[in-house]
């Protein structure tokens, strides 16, 4: 198992990773997981950032950011204004805005045929080593388990969020903001 910074040739299979992993979210900000496939592929083709876990092939993904992204403009473009400001607004939920010294975790999927194989824990691995000095921040549903797990596993602190939005649209109105300083 290797980690590896994405390239063109591994997106394909890391956005059927996050879409298979992220199908629920993904469905309440697109309401067409086909649309949602085809626009992150194209997305990450444009803008390739974050890491991969090879093993015979790609079998997770995690992108970090800690720079505004383009995916507002990106989305608006692709699905017109209103419609591409309303899917940013949603997913603006999990992909937050990083203020100067933070990075933050959009996510980390691993396929679920690769999963509790220490596959999440090598990827978060990478990030913190390569994110060290900064702060890290990341949202993660509060029936997520094995998330929880992983991440108080670095000593990520928790703290407990409420978000009606995200319970109207994704349907939990409890999340945790994990943060490592």
């Amino acid at each position: 198992m290797k980690i590896e910074e994405i390239k063109k040739e591994y997106i394909r299979d890391a956005v059927r990773i996050l879409v298979l992993s992220c199908e629920k979210e993904l469905n309440a900000i697109f309401k067409d997981l086909e649309l949602a496939k085809d626009l992150l592929f194209k997305y990450f083709e444009l803008y390739p950032n974050g890491f991969v876990a090879l093993d015979d092939r790609v079998a997770g993904f995690a992108n970090v950011s800690c720079e505004e992204r383009p995916m507002r403009k990106f989305l608006q473009k692709e699905l017109g204004f209103f419609n591409g400001l309303k899917a940013w607004l949603l997913l603006s939920f999990f992909w937050m805005k990083p203020k100067k010294n933070d990075a933050i975790l959009d996510f980390i999927v691993v396929s679920p045929l690769k999963r509790r194989k220490g596959i999440g824990t090598k990827l978060l691995e990478e990030i913190l080593d390569r994110f060290s000095g900064k702060r890290i921040k990341c949202m993660i549903d509060v029936e997520n388990n094995a998330a929880i797990n992983l991440f108080s596993k670095f000593e990520f602190k928790k703290k407990f969020l409420e978000n009606k939005m995200a319970e109207k649209y994704f349907g939990r109105k409890g999340w945790f903001l994990m943060v490592k300083e």
